[in-house]
């Protein structure tokens, strides 16, 4: 199964009567964020499952995806959020995997996304992927069984590789 990774676009500098939470894309974010999720459609990329963070600038992301094609209408799943619990996410893959599976799209943050990533490729977190804005990471893992290590890397793709 392909498990795509993907960081949200560029967002607004953080306010400080602002909660981290409620950051927009900027401009600039939501137009990029736009031409990576149609260059990857147009490389015939389609999700079933399309999850996000609750935080403002990862759902904005993956509602831009969904509107590209890309995948269904995104579902928040509170995992996803920085410093998000990364067990309640592998339960969810978990089930997943018992209903059919298919291919997923995880809208989230940094580093977490690309810790996520090293873990299911080399069974722990390496500090070596950095994943940027608007980046993608494509992981895929064995259809059923435990995902943890079990994964074989096959893209890490800033976005200027995507659009240029």
């Amino acid at each position: 199964m392909k498990l795509y990774l993907i960081r949200h676009g560029l967002a607004h500098d953080p306010q400080p009567e602002q909660p981290d939470s409620q950051r927009l894309l900027t401009k600039e974010g939501y137009k990029k964020t736009r031409l990576v999720a149609q260059r990857l459609v147009a490389l015939g990329v389609q999700v079933q499952a399309l999850l996000t963070s609750p935080y403002l600038r990862a759902s904005q992301t993956a509602v831009i995806c969904h509107e590209q094609g890309l995948g269904p209408t995104p579902v928040i799943h509170e995992s996803l959020q920085p410093g998000g619990n990364w067990q309640d996410w592998l339960t969810w893959w978990q089930e997943w995997q018992t209903q059919g599976g298919g291919a997923v799209a995880l809208v989230g943050h940094q580093p977490d996304l690309s810790h996520w990533a090293e873990r299911l490729v080399w069974g722990a977190v390496r500090e070596k992927l950095a994943l940027k804005k608007a980046g993608v990471i494509l992981v895929e893992l064995p259809d059923q069984g435990d995902p943890v290590g079990a994964g074989q890397l096959l893209w890490l793709l800033p976005p200027r590789v995507l659009v240029d």
